[in-house]
């Protein structure tokens, strides 16, 4: 039997909106400023693998691996610091993938709420979603900042359930691209769907923290997402 489908939330980063480059650019340009060597190639990777943590928790992660010693807090928060705003700076760049806004426009025929739930911080985020989409596309958006434990860690997810008025998570759905992501809502009871876009993860990196479903293209959602609402419409 089918729960159906309540409400959908995305993931932002490398779900939404094609922004994964703009990071790395961002965090390369916060440690080059404050001289600490990175491996360019092995960061690309970490930021797949560990997309959707916050931007306090990776800087100090981040230097803990660079800097090869236990970071000071305020230099992990002024290495953060200087990330975000160089990411602000550089985000009238960023689009939407292509076949995002035809997935949003079949969710709102649907009459599906949607909220958003991003290790991105608020000003990272409001920054993108406020030009890119329409007001209130969005009932909910959770970032980086409301929460003392971003992904994996459930919190998150539990918080946009709470907020969009669902008592149990039967019949929401999230959106994830990456491993963290995937565990966060999964931990929170969630199912989900992974999409790939352009990432350089593979299909196995998602299925296996919990994944049901992973697709390559936005539009590969289409039909998924329109199956559970007719199960829900039909009762089964």
């Amino acid at each position: 039997m089918s729960s159906g489908l309540r409400a959908v939330i995305f993931d932002m980063d490398g779900v939404l909106i094609d922004s994964m480059g703009y990071h790395i650019q961002a965090w390369k340009y916060a440690f080059q400023s404050e001289n600490v060597a990175i491996d360019e190639n092995e960061l690309s990777t970490m930021m797949y693998l560990t997309e959707g943590m916050s931007g306090k928790v990776q800087a100090n992660d981040l230097l803990r691996k660079y800097a090869d010693q236990e970071p000071d807090l305020q230099f992990a928060h002024k290495i953060e610091s200087i990330k975000s705003s160089r990411y602000v700076s550089l985000a009238g760049e960023i689009k939407a993938f292509n076949g995002v806004f035809n997935l949003l426009a079949a969710l709102e025929c649907m009459g599906v709420p949607l909220a958003v739930v991003t290790g991105s911080n608020s000003a990272e985020a409001s920054s993108t979603l406020q030009r890119l989409f329409p007001p209130k596309t969005f009932s909910v958006v959770i970032t980086g900042g409301d929460v003392e434990r971003g992904k994996p860690d459930p919190m998150s997810y539990l918080m946009a359930l709470d907020r969009l008025g669902m008592d149990d998570a039967r019949g929401c759905l999230v959106i994830e691209n990456a491993p963290f992501g995937v565990r966060s809502a999964v931990g929170a009871g969630l199912r989900v769907f992974g999409i790939l876009a352009n990432s350089p993860l593979k299909e196995s990196h998602l299925t296996s923290e919990g994944a049901s479903l992973v697709v390559r293209h936005h539009d590969d959602l289409l039909a998924p997402l329109e199956s559970l609402h007719s199960a829900a419409s039909c009762g089964v």
